[in-house]
């Protein structure tokens, strides 16, 4: 079996699944997601409930459930969780990555960030922990994907107007992520030339273009951007599942480095998609591997 920890907000609990999704394609085994929900975190908030998702996938609500390991297992993990404590990003990968085949044997698959190849063979009961923030992980499951993360709830009269409104332009999609990223030392709010230069660029390829503006702070980003181009603002209404999904459905994106921006632009199907992204993902070294090779990437 397969088991997993969520953690993070929607588009690090997609990863999350994604890659417990890949594993289990991969390896036809069972999959156990612990959703944390018995957990007294007010900061947390399970998300995946929202979407369709595969019905082969189990979850639990019981710690105890996915902490079912060898004494051996249950050592090597808690000296990983030790000494990751206050490490950097960079000091924890090269420790995970020294210890990836010890941790293998005994059946955990540890890592923070960044991507590592999963090998052609894993021990049949398995303990995952980690983001697991790469394309590379995915990327031959996609197809699954883009069924699974449709929202269950039907969606409302104005969602359905602006739905129609973007299938039917040659819509862009413009994220503007802001909230706990202001200040942040770890994350940077991409800047107003950041975004001006990126609808410049995809305006002069698509001139007949129509850019939609989605933020976790609509009325904030209202205050703070004032765009050359006429812009329509999403309402922030709607579920974070159902506003990914009509985010999803334009032809183009301007990202932010948010892991729920990479996801609207990963399960967008336009054929001749542009993606513009920020050109680093962190304010501070961070291992990543998220970035993809066939994005415009700007000045953030």
């Amino acid at each position: 079996m397969i088991r997993i920890r969520l953690k993070g907000r929607l588009g690090n609990q997609m990863f999350i699944y994604a890659f417990a999704r890949a594993l289990q394609e991969k390896y036809h085994q069972k999959v156990l997601i612990y959703d944390r929900k018995k957990e007294t975190d007010a900061m947390w908030h399970s998300h995946l409930d929202r979407f369709v998702l595969n019905k082969s996938i189990s979850f639990t609500s019981n710690k105890s459930d996915i902490m079912k390991m060898s004494f051996i297992a249950k050592w090597l993990f808690f000296k990983d969780r030790i000494y990751c404590r206050h490490k950097s990003s960079r000091q924890v990968h090269d420790y995970q990555l020294k210890h990836w085949n010890e941790n293998l044997s005994h059946g955990l698959l540890l890592l923070m960030d960044g991507y590592k190849k999963i090998p052609d063979e894993i021990p049949s009961d398995v303990f995952c922990d980690g983001y697991f923030q790469s394309p590379k992980y995915i990327d031959h499951i996609r197809p699954l994907l883009l069924k699974e993360f449709l929202p269950k709830a039907e969606l409302q009269d104005y969602e359905k107007d602006m739905l129609a409104k973007i299938q039917n332009l040659n819509s862009v999609c413009i994220t503007i992520r802001l909230g706990d990223y202001i200040g942040n030392s770890t994350h940077q709010v991409c800047t107003k030339e950041f975004y001006l230069g990126a609808m410049k660029r995809i305006h002069e390829l698509q001139p007949d273009c129509v850019f939609y503006v989605f933020s976790d702070e609509v009325d904030r980003a209202r205050e703070i951007f004032d765009f050359p181009y006429p812009v329509v603002y999403d309402s922030g209404q709607s579920q974070d599942a159902t506003s990914l999904y009509i985010m999803s459905q334009c032809k183009h994106f301007i990202i932010s480095n948010s892991s729920f921006s990479w996801w609207a632009q990963y399960l967008g199907t336009a054929s001749n998609k542009i993606v513009i992204a920020p050109d680093h993902w962190y304010a501070r070294d961070v291992v990543c591997d998220i970035m993809q090779d066939s994005w415009i990437k700007l000045k953030c």
